[in-house]
Parts: C-alpha cells; sequence; structure tokens
C-alpha cells in the first residue's frame, strides 16, 4: 500500500518560528500549522519554546506550559471518513469513498 495508511505518527522533534510551528515524525513527514493557531505556543519566549516533551510520539507539551497538545490538534478533529460522509450527507462510506477517490479525468481525456 502506497502512502501512509499503515504508519502510525512518530513525533521526533518540533520546531517553532515567528509564523509557524512544524511537527517532524519520524518517517519524513512534516506537519506545518501557523503558530496564530495556538496562542498559547505563540506567548512562549523562544527558550521556553526549545524545552517541549514528546509524549508517546503522538503529542507534547513545554516545560513553561500547562497545555498539552496532541498531534489531532493539528489535524483536526473531523476528519475521519464518518464525520466527512455526514457533512456531506451521504448515506454510506462507499459512496464518500467514491466522491473523494474517483477521478474526474482520466488520462487527460474526461471518462467516459
Amino acid at each position: 500500500m502506497e502512502g501512509y495508511a499503515d504508519t502510525y505518527p512518530n513525533l521526533s522533534t518540533i520546531k517553532i518560528n515567528s509564523t509557524n510551528i512544524e511537527l517532524h515524525f519520524a518517517d519524513g513527514r512534516i506537519l506545518i500549522a501557523p503558530i496564530d493557531m495556538f496562542p498559547a505556543i505563540k506567548n512562549l519566549k523562544p527558550e521556553q519554546r526549545v524545552k517541549y516533551n514528546i509524549i508517546a510520539g503522538i503529542g507534547f507539551d513545554f516545560d513553561d506550559s500547562d497545555e498539552v497538545y496532541h498531534i489531532s490538534d493539528f489535524l483536526g478533529r473531523n476528519n475521519s471518513i464518518e464525520k466527512i460522509d455526514s457533512k456531506i450527507k451521504l448515506n454510506s462510506k462507499s459512496q464518500i469513498l467514491n466522491v473523494v477517490a474517483e477521478p474526474v479525468k482520466q488520462y487527460g481525456k474526461k471518462k467516459p
């Protein structure tokens, strides 16, 4: 199988600059989010931002903050197929998979 469907995320490093927070994973993935979405992290001083603790490869906290973050905080909590399905108001998972995965064009030509 291609992609990361069979891979568990394993957070390895966090990098923070004035505009973004980067979550680096052991398998090479990098998730970048605007720091403005996380005011508690933004309010930390640069020397406080480097004092973080990774929790079980899927979460982290900072020594000088009471907040605990999970990677879902960066991806959004409503990303399951069931949540997407209910938003589009389709009847089954197979319908949503067809809508999401079915190509509109095939090899540069419209689908028959």
